[in-house]
């Protein structure tokens, strides 16, 4: 799930999602991990974007802030909120699949509710 994206209803239908994701006994029982990605970009994609889709608001939901990679991103709370959501709802399907969170700082991932050992290799 990279990038979750912010916007009015997301936690209906990401929670949908993971509910049809794992109704299936395939996918269920053979996902050994899941990667899980807030929405990121630099400051360039923003404006590619809006003159190549006029009509779309994704970079106007949410505030956005500019971190020290120089990639724009939601307010770090946003993150937590967002990445606890989605590990509680796989962890209701599944507490054996390892989630990890791509491309994030080790203190985010320690301010989420993953377990230690999803984190201690870093």
């Amino acid at each position: 799930f990279d990038p979750i994206v912010y916007y009015q209803g997301w936690k209906d239908d990401y929670k949908a999602v993971v509910e049809k994701m794992f109704s299936f006994d395939e996918i269920r029982t053979k996902t050994a991990w899941i990667s899980l990605g807030t929405l990121r970009y630099t400051p360039g994609l923003k404006q590619t974007a809006e003159q190549r889709f006029a009509d779309n608001n994704l970079f106007y939901c949410g505030d956005f802030f500019q971190d020290v990679d120089g990639k724009l991103r939601y307010p770090r709370e946003l993150w937590i909120e967002m990445y606890n959501a989605m590990i509680e709802w796989i962890r209701s399907f599944d507490t054996s699949c390892w989630v990890y969170l791509c491309m994030e700082f080790l203190d985010l991932w320690q301010k989420t509710t993953l377990r230690k050992s999803d984190y201690s290799y870093r």
